[in-house]
């Protein structure tokens, strides 16, 4: 696996901050780079101007209420080694510049991922037409969740890709 560069390392930290599809962070992507808007969320500052980046009144308390709920979420945040030690386990970061990136995610506009972890060798952009979605609650039961990976292990055996948003 090879270094993961500075953006790459900050999409990764997002993904962390901010739930996917968050139009706060989305906004804010669209006009600085991942590493601008994770140094802004550590100093406690709000990055970017521009369109629905804290234009207007409301759009800046948008963005406060943002800020604190990515914030709160700092303390957990892993740091670059504990990202390379993940990677070094068989899970890999795909972020938007990358070739195996699905160009079709691009036309969710500021609500496509900020980057996607992956575990496994599929091809991501080759692997939507055997691919299924595995959805839930975050607060499952002992029961639910041994039954979903029973699924999913079942479909892995049979070569499906398994897409989940979970942890």
């Amino acid at each position: 696996m090879a270094r993961l560069s500075e953006q790459a390392l900050a999409r990764a930290a997002l993904t962390y901050l901010a739930e996917p599809g968050d139009p706060a962070l989305g906004a804010l992507l669209e006009i600085c780079e991942p590493a601008e808007v994770l140094a802004a969320i550590k100093a406690d500052m709000l990055p970017g101007t521009g369109p629905g980046c804290g234009d207007s009144p409301a759009s800046r308390r948008a963005l406060e209420r943002a800020l604190g709920r990515w914030r709160v979420r700092l303390p957990h945040l892993p740091g670059e080694g504990q990202i390379a030690a993940a990677c070094r386990d068989g899970i890999r970061l795909v972020c938007p510049a990358d070739p195996e990136w699905p160009a079709g995610l691009d036309d969710l506009g500021p609500a496509r991922p900020y980057a996607l972890w992956l575990r496994g060798h599929a091809d991501l952009r080759l692997a939507g037409p055997r691919s299924v979605s595995m959805v839930g609650s975050r607060a499952a039961t002992g029961y639910g969740a041994h039954v979903a990976g029973e699924i999913a292990a079942d479909l892995g055996e049979r070569g499906w890709v398994i897409v989940s948003g979970g942890v």
